[in-house]
């Protein structure tokens, strides 16, 4: 389906599961062509023939409050990860922990 839909236009983005599938465009109109070319082709994927729909006011500002809160959420639990790393004592080697400058069985 992304091959299909990536030959009507500069695809930027592709997105698909078993709901639907996005596609995002980098140049205006680009996204209008593909429907219609698409429409007019009538390609079965599957055995089914897909409908498909170019976001515009309302829907497009939803989709992207979606796309903005699903970055905010992967953003917030990177952030919870990172900030989980390095607690504890870090350990050099097994030298009794004096930082690899040897331990109590140094020869002098």
């Amino acid at each position: 389906l992304r091959a299909e839909v990536g030959k009507h236009g500069d695809l930027k983005f592709f997105d698909a599961d078993k709901d639907g599938a996005v596609a995002r465009f980098g140049a205006e109109g680009d996204a209008v062509k593909a429907k219609t070319a698409l429409e007019e082709a009538k390609t079965d994927f599957s055995g089914q023939v897909p409908t498909y729909k170019v976001l515009e006011g309302d829907e497009a500002d939803a989709y992207w409050t979606k796309v903005d809160e699903l970055h905010k959420m992967r953003w917030d639990e990177m952030r919870r990860r990172k900030s989980k790393q390095g607690r504890g004592k870090r350990k050099r080697g097994n030298d009794g922990g004096h930082g690899g400058r040897g331990g109590k069985n140094q020869r002098r």
